[in-house]
């Protein structure tokens, strides 16, 4: 399994998913999960580089090293707990917009 690979589809078929189908009562939990397949695809990356060293994906078009698959993974924690935290707030705007 190439976790470079689920940490790009992951947000990019979600993120489909969500304009697609629009505003739902799951939608957030929807993002929520979303986000934690990409930080755990994230971390699993950031493992796999920890441990074999530094590699190229998609030809050489991406170099991934050890310092900047750590900003990656940071940058999916961010966005993780933001998904966390804004999904009530989706909620309340979704039920004063009505």
């Amino acid at each position: 399994m190439d976790f470079f690979i689920l940490m790009l589809a992951i947000p990019l078929v979600s993120g489909a998913l969500l304009t697609v189908l629009g505003e739902r009562a799951w939608a957030p939990n929807l993002n929520v999960i979303a986000s934690l397949g990409t930080f755990l695809a994230a971390a699993g990356l950031t493992i796999e580089i920890v441990a074999s060293g530094p590699r190229f994906a998609f030809g050489e078009q991406f170099f991934i090293d050890s310092l900047n698959v750590f900003f990656v993974t940071l940058t999916a924690f961010v966005g993780l707990t933001t998904s966390i935290f804004s999904g009530p707030t989706c909620a309340t705007s979704a039920n004063t917009a009505a």
